[in-house]
C-alpha cells in the first residue's frame, strides 16, 4: 500500500464466508432456509481488512529531537533486529496499559485504556480537553469497532470502567465511517485502533524489509528510568510467515520508542497531514478488561469434544423436549440501533411468540412456527412481554413461508435464531457419531452465575472452515446439560445472542 496523505482506513478485499449451510437433524425435518450470504473480518489480518495508509511528513522526522541530537542515519543491523522483534515482544507481553492524546490545529482528544495483544482487543474511553467525564467508550477487535457514545445512556462516567457497560453500545466496521480528518471523527479513531492492534505477532518480523524502507535512527531519549532509541519505522510491520518468507508490504511510517529489549514504551505518528497522535504505553498495567459479548466475548481455545461431551450434545433434543421451553430473551446489536425482543418458546407446540423493541421503542409482534413467520407492527408493551392470549386473534397479521423471507444479503438475523430454537426438540437423541464429528469445544464461561460450556456445531458448508468461526456457538448448562444461550455472528459481523430461562410457557 502506497503512502498518501491524508491517510484513511477503508475496508478492501474482505473475505466472502461460505454460504450458509443447514444445521444436522436426525428427527424431523427443518423449515426451509435462503441462503445467506455475509461477510466475516479476519482476526488475523488487520492491515489488509482495514486497509490502513499512515500519512508521512518531514515533521514526523523531527518531532521532540533536540538540535545536537538529531543526525538521522539508517538503522545498524542490531537495531533493525530490535524494531524486528517489537510485534513479538508486544505479542509475548499481552497486556499494557495505553494513554493516548490525538491532536490537530483545531483541537484535541484524550484516550485511555489497556490493548490485549494475544486476544487482539483495545478497549479506550474518550475524553475533552478540561472534562473530567468519558465522551465515549470504544472496543475494537480486528474487522469491528463498538462504540458507546454518552447520548445513547443516561450515567456519567468519570473514568473508564474494568468492566465494560452492558448498555449503550453500537457496532460498525472499520471504514464505513467518514474517513480519518479531526481527532474525534469516526475515521480518525478507527485508523488509529486498527494501528494499535497491528502492533503484535508471535513471531519476529522481516528485517530485509525492514531495511529496505525508509526506517531509520532518529535520536536516543529517556523515558522515566528507561533508556531508548527512538526509531522510525512502518505503521504496518512487514509480518512474514515464519519460514523466513515475506508475507505482507510496509506502509506509511511511524515512530517508536524501544528500549534494548525491544520493549515498545511510546508511539507517535501522523494520521493525516493535521492530525498527530502520540501513545504512551503503560506495560507494568497488567489490567484485563472482558471483551464484550457483541465482540465475541472471551478468547477461544477449540478442540474435539470427548466422549461426554458428544453424549451430552447429542442428548440436547430429548432434554428440550422434556422441559418444553421457556422465557426468551433476544439481543441483535446493528450499526444504526439495538434490536431486543422477550417472548416465550413452546417445543410442545413448537413454536415462538416475541415481542420486539428497536433502542427501546415497541416495533411489533412475532409469531414464528415450522412453516413461517407471522408478524404485525402494532406497537406491543413499552417493555415485558407480547400480549396475550397468543397470539391475538383479530386482524393486522401479515404472515410469510419461510422460503420467502430474507433480502439480498439472505436470511434475518432474528429468522435464522428463531429456527434454530424450534428445531432444537425432538423425542430421539442426535446420532452420537455424527455430533462426535462435527461439535466442537470451544471454551467455559458463565452465563448469569451458571457455569456453561460454549460449543460449536459445525454444519456440512462449514466443514474446512477453522473451528470457531462457525456462525452459531450453544452455550450449554454444565450440570443440567440444556442450552441457555444461542449466539449468532450477524449481518453487521459482531454477535448477537438468545438466552432461554427454562420455564412455563403461558401459549
Amino acid at each position: 500500500m502506497a503512502v498518501t496523505t491524508p491517510a484513511h482506513a477503508t475496508v478492501t478485499g474482505e473475505p466472502t464466508a461460505p454460504a450458509r449451510p443447514r444445521r444436522w437433524r436426525g428427527n424431523h425435518r427443518r423449515p426451509t432456509r435462503r441462503p445467506y450470504r455475509w461477510l466475516l473480518g479476519s482476526a488475523l489480518a488487520v492491515s489488509v481488512a482495514l486497509g490502513i495508509t499512515v500519512a508521512v511528513e518531514p515533521e514526523l522526522w523531527s518531532r521532540g529531537a533536540s538540535s545536537e541530537n538529531a543526525q538521522v542515519r539508517p538503522l545498524s543491523e542490531a537495531e533493525a533486529q530490535r524494531l524486528a522483534n517489537m510485534r513479538q515482544r508486544n505479542w509475548e507481553h499481552r497486556w499494557s496499559g495505553i494513554d493516548a492524546r490525538v491532536a490537530s490545529p483545531t483541537g484535541a482528544i484524550r484516550l485511555t485504556g489497556w490493548l490485549d495483544w494475544q486476544h487482539p482487543m483495545v478497549y479506550v474511553g474518550r475524553t475533552e480537553p478540561g472534562s473530567d467525564q468519558i465522551t465515549e467508550l470504544l472496543q475494537a477487535v480486528p474487522g469491528l469497532v463498538a462504540h458507546r457514545p454518552a447520548s445513547t445512556v443516561t450515567d456519567r462516567l468519570p473514568q473508564v470502567p474494568t468492566t465494560p457497560p452492558s448498555d449503550g453500545w453500537r457496532l460498525r466496521r472499520p471504514g464505513t465511517a467518514d474517513p480519518a480528518g479531526e481527532p474525534a471523527d469516526p475515521g480518525t479513531l478507527d485508523t488509529l485502533l486498527a494501528l494499535l492492534l497491528s502492533l503484535a505477532a508471535p513471531g519476529a518480523d522481516s528485517v530485509p524489509q525492514l531495511t529496505a524502507g525508509d526506517s531509520a535512527w532518529l535520536r536516543r531519549d529517556r523515558l522515566g528510568e528507561a533508556e531508548v532509541d527512538v526509531l522510525l519505522g512502518p505503521a504496518l510491520l512487514p509480518a512474514t510467515d515464519h519460514d523466513g518468507q515475506p508475507a505482507t508490504a510496509a506502509s506509511g511510517s511511524v515512530q517508536y520508542w524501544l528500549d534494548e529489549d525491544a520493549r515498545l514504551h511510546r508511539l507517535s505518528a501522523l494520521l493525516t497531514g493535521q492530525t498527530v497522535v502520540d501513545v504512551e504505553l503503560n506495560r507494568h498495567d497488567q489490567t484485563a478488561p472482558p471483551v464484550l459479548h457483541m465482540l465475541g466475548g472471551a478468547a477461544l481455545d477449540p478442540r474435539p469434544v470427548t466422549p461426554s461431551e458428544a453424549q451430552t450434545l447429542s442428548l440436547l433434543p430429548v432434554r428440550h423436549q422434556q422441559i418444553g421451553g421457556g422465557e426468551l430473551t433476544i439481543t441483535l446489536p446493528g450499526p444504526g440501533a439495538e434490536r431486543r425482543a422477550t417472548g416465550w418458546l413452546d417445543w410442545h407446540r413448537n413454536v415462538a411468540y416475541l415481542a420486539t423493541y428497536r433502542d427501546g421503542a415497541p416495533d411489533g409482534l412475532v409469531w414464528a412456527d415450522p412453516a413461517g413467520v407471522a408478524h404485525r407492527l402494532d406497537q406491543p408493551p413499552q417493555a415485558g412481554m407480547p400480549p396475550l392470549p397468543a397470539p391475538p386473534s383479530d386482524g393486522g397479521w401479515r404472515w410469510q413461508p419461510w422460503s420467502e423471507r430474507g433480502d439480498d444479503q439472505g436470511g434475518y438475523d432474528l429468522d435464522l435464531l428463531l429456527q434454530e430454537m424450534l428445531s432444537l426438540a425432538g423425542w430421539y437423541p442426535d446420532p452420537v457419531a455424527t455430533v462426535a464429528e462435527r461439535a466442537r469445544w470451544l471454551r467455559d464461561d458463565t452465563l448469569a452465575g451458571t457455569p456453561v460450556t460454549v460449543y460449536e456445531l459445525r454444519r456440512p458448508a462449514e466443514a474446512e472452515a477453522p473451528a470457531g468461526t462457525g456462525r452459531l456457538r450453544y452455550w450449554v448448562d454444565e450440570q443440567a446439560g440444556v442450552l441457555l444461550r444461542l449466539e449468532l455472528r450477524t449481518r453487521a459481523g459482531g454477535f448477537g445472542q438468545l438466552d432461554l430461562s427454562p420455564g412455563p410457557v403461558p401459549l
